[in-house]
């Protein structure tokens, strides 16, 4: 769990789901599984946010470009996470594939490393619990999860990528605000 939330690729869908049918089969306890893995949760997310802090904004300021990242943008999620980092910390970690990438924004914004720690915490937990249950169920049939899983993260990749085009889409055509510019420009008149 520490290297899922650190962006190895070891799905946290094999380890819960597999840990949840030894819980179902008495060999571990739900208890220790829960614990275990959102600590691992947190530490992984812990090493993700240093390498985000320690990146800093300076790192993405000067290679942004390459990334069709502007000054404007870093500065926009900077205060989109000084603002609602605590939100989006707790949501992302209930998210699939946005919950082992949404740490390094964090450390980028140098969100208060207290709040960051309490909310990776609080966020881990329905997710790990979620995928304990599905083990006790599925029983020997855990692996199940897997194919739904990929399909979920690729769900969610697809949407990201959807938003991402029509930000940068909306952003090249020139179009801000609709009808509150438009009654801006109108009121600037007069």
């Amino acid at each position: 769990m520490t290297l899922e939330s650190a962006l190895i690729p070891i799905p946290s869908e094999v380890v819960m789901t597999f840990s949840g049918f030894l819980v179902g089969s008495n060999v571990l306890n739900v208890y220790f599984v829960l614990i275990s893995g959102t600590m691992g949760n947190l530490l992984g997310s812990i090493i993700l946010y240093l390498v985000g802090e320690k990146i800093g904004l300076e790192f993405l300021k000067y290679y942004g470009k390459y990334f069709l990242i502007d000054d404007s943008d870093l500065d926009r999620a900077n205060r989109l996470f000084m603002n609602h980092g605590s939100k989006i910390i707790l949501i992302g970690r209930m998210l699939p594939a946005i919950r082992t990438v949404i740490s390094l924004p964090a450390g980028l914004a140098k969100m208060n490393f207290k709040k960051f720690s309490i909310y990776t915490l609080i966020g881990s937990i329905p997710w790990n619990l979620m995928l304990i249950y599905i083990g006790i169920i599925l029983k020997d049939n855990w692996e199940i999860i897997l194919g739904y899983s990929k399909i979920l993260d690729y769900a969610m990749i697809i949407v990201l990528l959807l938003l991402i085009f029509l930000y940068y889409y909306y952003k090249s055509t020139g179009k801000k605000g609709g009808k509150n510019e438009r009654y801006r420009k109108e009121r600037k008149r007069l």
